[in-house]
């Protein structure tokens, strides 16, 4: 049998827990806010939060109380999720914008000063091989029209006409 003071101590743990489930979810709502997926990516998501939350509550149990599902351990995760969720949940998502806008702004600095320059000289060198490019295929184009005519009949005889035996 446990101790009062183990099952307090085990009911922090489990506070804890489900203070670091709130964390993990607001990951993938932070992921689902700035990346725009598909359903299929976010099934795949939510399966992979509840196996995880899943697997670490099922080992916390093994630990904690060895194996047996007790009550005020569950009511410690939900307590530590919703603690979580009402205080730290909106300031997180917040922080976590404000810093994903300073990101994108490096990005785009980042982007402007060094990219983009480079990327108009692969596009300006590109245009001039397209232009060499369409002016030979015309060419040829050309060519093989004019391939078939010719100035001088080939099927017609000048000279040296065959006469036919009579």
């Amino acid at each position: 049998m446990h101790v009062v003071s183990n099952q307090t101590i085990y009911f922090l743990y489990s506070c804890i827990l489900g203070f670091s489930f709130g964390f993990l979810y607001d990951f993938f709502r932070i992921l689902r806010i700035n990346i725009k997926f598909n359903f299929i990516f976010i099934f795949i998501q939510d399966i992979l939060f509840f196996l995880s939350i899943t697997i670490l509550t099922l080992l916390f149990f093994i630990t904690a109380s060895d194996g047996n599902i007790r009550f005020f351990l569950i009511i410690g995760e939900l307590l530590g999720y919703i603690i979580y969720y009402f205080i730290m949940g909106n300031v997180t998502i917040k922080i976590s914008q404000k810093i994903i806008i300073f990101i994108k702004k490096i990005f785009i600095i980042i982007y402007k000063v060094f990219f983009r320059p480079i990327l108009k000289i692969i596009f300006k060198i590109y245009s001039v091989l397209l232009k060499k490019i369409s002016k030979i295929k015309i060419n040829n184009v050309l060519y093989k029209k004019n391939k078939d005519f010719s100035l001088k009949k080939n099927n017609i005889m000048l000279y040296n006409l065959i006469r036919s035996k009579k």
